[in-house]
């Protein structure tokens, strides 16, 4: 379309934003294969184009899990306005630390916990950032256990857009990061 316009093309930009989780490799292939055939189609080698691609969210997804500990707890009554929830959580971490991918293009990530809760038992929560800061919402219609101060999430998949850009608004300060490794990954 572009040629018959005129327009002589020397740089092709597939962007990037590729799945990078461990249930959505299939996906990536999938998504590459038509790619490929689409690039052998429309510019086979030797055409004059250069194409480029930004896979960094495909890398780093899975570089690293999120242990964030719950802070404070507030019971909200189901008829108080904008209520989502009986459990208000709020984590050690939030939007403008770990959590700030929320902001930018991603759901948060479903909390793990240490133990599989019974089904029976499981609330609808609202996870938020450190108290005080009330636009710090993480995550609303969580079906969590009831938890107490001091509990553990954990957050898989956090690598993208997350602790790459992290403010100092609301004065949080910057999330401390420990460095682990199975040692079937060493």
């Amino acid at each position: 379309m572009g040629a018959e316009l005129g327009y002589r093309m020397h740089l092709l930009d597939i962007g990037g934003g590729f799945p990078g989780t461990e249930d959505a490799r299939a996906q990536f292939e999938e998504i590459a294969a038509v790619i490929n055939s689409a690039l052998d189609t429309y510019f086979p080698e030797g055409c004059g184009v250069e194409i480029i691609a930004r896979p960094g969210r495909y890398y780093v997804t899975s570089a690293f899990t999120l242990a964030a500990s719950i802070t404070a707890k507030e019971e909200i009554p189901m008829e108080q306005p904008g209520s989502d929830g009986p459990l208000v959580y709020h984590l050690s971490d939030g939007i403008y630390g770990a959590f700030s991918c929320v902001l930018f293009d991603s759901p948060c990530p479903k909390p793990l916990l240490h133990k599989k809760p019974c089904p029976d038992h499981l609330l609808c929560s609202s996870l938020r950032g450190p108290p005080g800061l009330p636009e710090d919402r993480i995550a609303d219609s969580v079906e969590l256990p009831e938890l107490q101060d001091g509990d553990w999430l954990i957050f898989q998949d956090m690598g993208a857009y997350s602790i790459a850009v992290p403010s100092l608004l609301g004065g949080c300060p910057q999330p401390q990061v420990t460095y682990a490794m199975s040692r079937l990954a060493w």
